[in-house]
């Protein structure tokens, strides 16, 4: 077996945001934060210096030079600037080169960059994205979005019907026409994520209920360990979720699941929960805290399911079951900016940008500890899917698995939280392996 790499804990910083825990598809829990009084540290050290994403970083350098419209790598691999209004100078590009890559990794030094005139500065499109996702919440249309950098332009995929309503309501909002470009998905519908699936792999929808419009997701896999804490594949084949989507938030009940429910049978068995506990380790008194928000389930022998392997989708909705990929089996920890990618039942792949290592979140009554922040959509029912580092040719190794997700924020849902593989092993203690 590949040597794992471990995770080192940042410490931990405060947080103000709206959060819920995204268990079954219709739940929405609002969670209170604490004070910043509430906030220590999980580990001794001085606290990590903050760190933005690359947008964050696009935004500091439009600040400084409001006509900047970001930063994209051409197909030779050089960094390619966009500017609105008076033309870069050698500064600003040498700037935002040597600022960009330092963050990314796709580049080193100052390569041989371009520029390109465009119409929509950085900020002008960071503006337009938001009416857009505003759009979306009050309509609820079934597209993705983004801002494309090279075409500077926000890109909305969705069917036909979703990207038409859409686009009348942008109109009515008075959005400019040429700011936007609509994309139909031409996959044909086949095997929905919320569907049957064989063999059972991440990301696809699972249930202790039958009820077939409530789900949480599969996500990594996992083998139990033998009395040396050697990993032993003998002793049965097994699956992470949440702990929340089970039947007792940090309580084995020996809950079983059906993939995507139990109407398809017996197919999985709660086997570990992780623990609530209070007193040393836990630093809010009588609140109650979780190293992660993770279960373990044991695959029954009627059903055949994949060694670290997660579902390929798309975001429709429901999502299309598109094959799987294989992770690799070295365990990396989540750094800011980093991309990572989640696969959940109600909204399928996603891509998103590592916001912050290290949080505590209260949701649902508990603490959970030392959660990953991602800058990301997510929605209800994605809850228990895997997060992982998709393949970057900047990151030796990759795809990797990065960890389980569990909570995402309201009403905005740009932001998401998950537990990464470090804090899940330290939630383990030695009794399994990813």
């Amino acid at each position: 077996m590949t040597t794992r790499r471990r995770l080192r804990w940042n410490s931990v910083l405060a947080v103000y945001t709206l959060l819920v825990v995204a268990s079954c598809r219709d739940a929405g829990l609002t969670a209170p934060m604490p004070s910043t009084s509430d906030f220590r540290p999980l580990v001794f050290g001085a606290p990590a210096p903050p760190q933005m994403s690359i947008e964050d970083e696009f935004l500091a350098i439009a600040d400084a030079n409001p006509g900047f419209g970001g930063l994209y790598v051409d197909e030779a691999g050089n960094p390619i600037i966009l500017n609105k209004g008076e033309p870069a100078n050698r500064t600003l590009r040498a700037e935002a080169v040597l600022r960009v890559a330092a963050r990314s990794g796709a580049f080193s030094g100052v390569s041989v960059s371009g520029v390109r005139a465009v119409k929509y500065s950085f900020l002008d499109l960071a503006a337009i994205r938001r009416e857009f996702r505003t759009l979306v919440g009050t309509t609820g249309a079934q597209v993705g979005l983004g801002i494309d950098i090279r075409s500077n332009r926000i890109v909305l995929r969705g069917s036909s019907s979703e990207l038409k309503r859409l686009e009348a309501a942008a109109a009515a909002a008075g959005l400019p026409v040429d700011a936007f470009e609509l994309v139909v998905d031409s996959i044909a519908q086949a095997v929905s994520l919320r569907g049957v699936v064989r063999p059972v792999t991440g990301g696809l929808a699972i249930s202790f209920g039958s009820d077939p419009d409530s789900w949480c997701s599969a996500g990594l896999q996992a083998w139990q360990n033998d009395a040396s804490g050697n990993p032993d594949p003998s002793l049965g084949r097994f699956v992470l979720t949440a702990s929340h989507c089970t039947d007792n938030t940090g309580a084995v009940t020996g809950v079983t699941f059906g993939q995507p429910h139990r109407g398809h049978g017996l197919h999985a068995t709660e086997v570990w929960d992780s623990p609530l506990f209070t007193g040393p380790g836990c630093p809010y008194g009588a609140t109650p805290c979780q190293v992660a928000d993770v279960a373990v389930l044991q695959m029954s022998d009627s059903v055949g399911s994949t060694w670290q392997r997660v579902a390929k989708s798309n975001t429709s909705s429901p999502p299309t079951y598109l094959g799987q990929l294989s992770l690799n089996t070295s365990v990396w920890s989540a750094v800011q900016g980093q991309p990572v990618r989640k696969v959940g039942a109600t909204s399928g792949q996603r891509n998103g940008t590592v916001a912050s290592t290290c949080f505590d979140i209260l949701v649902a009554g508990r603490y959970i500890l030392c959660n990953v922040e991602v800058q990301g959509y997510s929605n209800g029912g994605d809850s228990g899917g895997p997060v992982y580092t998709p393949l970057v040719a900047a990151y030796p190794g990759s795809p990797w698995p990065s960890g389980i997700y569990h909570s995402y924020n309201l009403p905005q849902r740009s932001h998401y939280w998950f537990s990464s593989v470090g804090a899940i092993y330290a939630a383990f203690g030695g009794l399994f392996t990813i």
